[in-house]
C-alpha cells in the first residue's frame, strides 16, 4: 500500500508540476483568455481519469517532460544559451527514458524544429541537440535487447483470439 500510495504522490507530482507549466505554454501559443480557459478546463477533465488510474507515472511523466521540452525549444530560438542546450540534452533523454513512445513525440518535435520559421543553422543545431538526448537512450535498448532479446520491454499480453462456429451463436 506504501508503494501504491507513492507512485501516486509521484504522478501528482508531475500533474502539479504540468500546471505550473501551463500558464507559459498558453503565453508561447499566444491563446486569449477564453481559449487558454478552455485548455485548461480540458487538461483538468481528462486528467483526473489518469490520475485515478494505476498505470498514470508513466503518462504523467511523459506529458511533464514534452512540456519541458517544448517550452526549451522555443527559449532555445530566443536565446540560444549553455542552459538551454543542456536542458535540450537531458530533457529528451527524459523525455524518452518516461515512455518508449517518446521517441514518436520527438520526431513530433522534430517536424516541428524543421517548419519553424527560424535560421537555418539554429535548426540544424537544435535536431542536433535532440539527437543528442535521444541517443543518449540507445544503451537502455541495447541492454534491454541482449539481455531479452526485446528492445522494449512490457508486461503486455494481447488476449487470445478464440473462433467460434456458427452453431455456438445461432
Amino acid at each position: 500500500k506504501i508503494l501504491w500510495l507513492a507512485l501516486k504522490m509521484t504522478s501528482l507530482l508531475f500533474f502539479f508540476g504540468i500546471l505550473f507549466l501551463l500558464p507559459p505554454l498558453l503565453a508561447k501559443l499566444h491563446l486569449d483568455k477564453k481559449e487558454g480557459l478552455m485548455v485548461l478546463a480540458l487538461f483538468l477533465f481528462s486528467t483526473w481519469s489518469l490520475l485515478l488510474s494505476v498505470t498514470v507515472l508513466q503518462d504523467m511523466a511523459l506529458t511533464f517532460f514534452a512540456l519541458c521540452l517544448f517550452l526549451n525549444i522555443e527559449n532555445y530560438f530566443e536565446k540560444p544559451g549553455r542552459k538551454s542546450i543542456i536542458l535540450l540534452i537531458l530533457l529528451t533523454f527524459s523525455m524518452i527514458l518516461s515512455k518508449l513512445t517518446g521517441y514518436i513525440i520527438l520526431s513530433g518535435f522534430g517536424l516541428y524544429i524543421l517548419v519553424k520559421n527560424e535560421k537555418f543553422i539554429n535548426k540544424v543545431k537544435s535536431l542536433f541537440y535532440l539527437s543528442i538526448g535521444a541517443l543518449m537512450t540507445l544503451p537502455w535498448l541495447i541492454k534491454n535487447y541482449l539481455l531479452t532479446g526485446k528492445i522494449y520491454l512490457t508486461n503486455f499480453t494481447p488476449p487470445q483470439i478464440y473462433l467460434h462456429p456458427i452453431s455456438e451463436y445461432i
